[in-house]
């Protein structure tokens, strides 16, 4: 996996009523590099976004999850990322 550091179990267990929105990364601000390999876009946008699941769009705090699936938080994002 190439996020071994990442505690994506944390990240995805932070509760939104309790969070400060202005401590959230505002995903409109965030610029990929497209022309980066795909596995260093989805470093960098780990890196900018700090938590996938818990961010902001503007004023508003978004949460995410995924269904349980086969696929991986690896898939998901480059999926994710193919497709902006």
């Amino acid at each position: 996996m190439i996020f071994d550091n990442v505690d994506f179990e944390k990240l995805k267990n932070v509760d939104v009523r309790t969070i400060n929105p202005a401590e959230l990364v505002d995903m409109s601000e965030i610029e990929i590099n497209s022309d980066l390999p795909l596995d260093e876009r989805l470093r960098d946008y780990i890196k900018k976004i700090k938590n996938p699941y818990c961010f902001r769009c503007g004023n508003t705090v978004v949460k995410i999850s995924h269904g349980k699936t086969e696929d991986t938080i690896d898939d998901i994002m480059e999926n994710f990322l193919l497709r902006i």
